[in-house]
């Protein structure tokens, strides 16, 4: 994981080797990620394949509870298109995540339009 700071906002940029620590457990994963200071993730497209069984074994729900009552981001960089992309989408609807999750072309792009969504308060 690699860490991408603009200005004040900070993601943590995922790589293929967080995806094991992520899924044996979301929660610890999590905590890495907001003890480094970010309020934020990207996923690569290449990866999101590799994301979704990530997705669906708790990572999402462990967001959603610990980020109730703050503004997490998610951005996904250069989305593959067809039946991925179509599940991705269905799964952000279904976790009603629209409003934090951001498609980009590049991690430069994901990075200014997450700092620039407002955080909750």
């Amino acid at each position: 994981m690699e860490i991408i700071t603009h200005g004040t906002f900070s993601a943590a940029l995922l790589e293929e080797k967080d995806f094991a620590p992520a899924k044996a457990d979301p929660e610890a994963f999590l905590k890495t990620i907001v003890d480094e200071g970010c309020t934020g993730l990207i996923i690569p497209g290449k990866l999101i394949s590799r994301a979704l069984p990530l997705m669906k074994s708790g990572l999402l729900d462990t967001l959603r509870e610990r980020f109730a009552h703050a503004a997490f981001r998610v951005a996904i960089v250069d989305m593959p298109g067809g039946l991925i992309a179509s599940a991705v989408k269905t799964l952000i609807k279904a976790y009603k995540a629209g409003d934090s999750v951001r498609f980009t072309g590049s991690a430069e792009e994901a990075m200014a339009l997450l700092a620039s969504i407002p955080s909750a308060g």
